[in-house]
């Protein structure tokens, strides 16, 4: 058929993997469960799952030069007031969930538990305000050097323990360098736990 573009649809056992831009797609306790680029079209407008640290530095806007300086002395104040979120737990910003999984006065900063703790509580801080959509970072890779492996074995598991009725799709958001890895690794995932592609 003219201008028809013909689409190929390659399959790794429970995964299918739709080229082209378009999330690939396998199945964990009823939510589909897709690897994205971070800007695929797809999870542009979804909120996101973000890696912060105790201080919430991590996604701190940039200081605008055009903007004023408040005083040294309020600065100070807010500082002293300021209680340290704990690992493993979120916050709550709208169209961004900042999951708390480092904290900086440590080395290395984040561990595999404090993920698992971040992805079941974004979780369910989708299923709270009845999310159908949500992505994740790849939590521990990109300010630290864990295996993007963690944080998809922490949100399988996190989908097999629990039902998540509003959910019906989870993102990750992996970049092109990690791709081939993220779908081996996720496949494995689903094999493992034989949930159907």
């Amino acid at each position: 058929m003219e201008g028809t573009i013909p689409i190929v649809v390659r399959t790794i056992p429970h995964l299918t993997l739709v080229p082209g831009g378009l999330a690939d797609f396998g199945r964990v306790g009823g939510v589909a469960v897709a690897l994205a680029t971070p800007d695929d079209p797809v999870f542009t407008r979804v909120t996101r799952v973000v890696e912060e640290d105790t201080h919430l530095v991590l996604s701190a806007p940039a200081w605008i030069p055009d903007e004023p300086v408040p005083p040294t002395l309020r600065i100070l104040e807010d500082v002293a007031r300021f209680e340290p979120r704990s690992v493993g737990t979120v916050v709550d910003h709208g169209a961004r969930i900042l999951a708390v999984v480092h904290d900086l006065a440590l080395e290395p900063s984040t561990c595999p538990a404090w993920i698992d703790d971040a992805v079941a509580a974004a979780l369910d801080v989708a299923a709270r305000r009845g999310l159908a959509r949500l992505a994740f970072e790849p939590l521990g890779t990109v300010h630290a050097r864990l295996s993007v492996r963690h944080v998809l074995s922490a949100l399988v598991r996190a989908l097999d323990r629990r039902a998540h009725p509003s959910l019906l799709e989870v993102g990750v958001l992996v970049p092109l360098g990690l791709r081939d890895a993220a779908e081996r690794t996720l496949g494995g995932l689903l094999a493992d736990r034989g949930h159907p592609g």
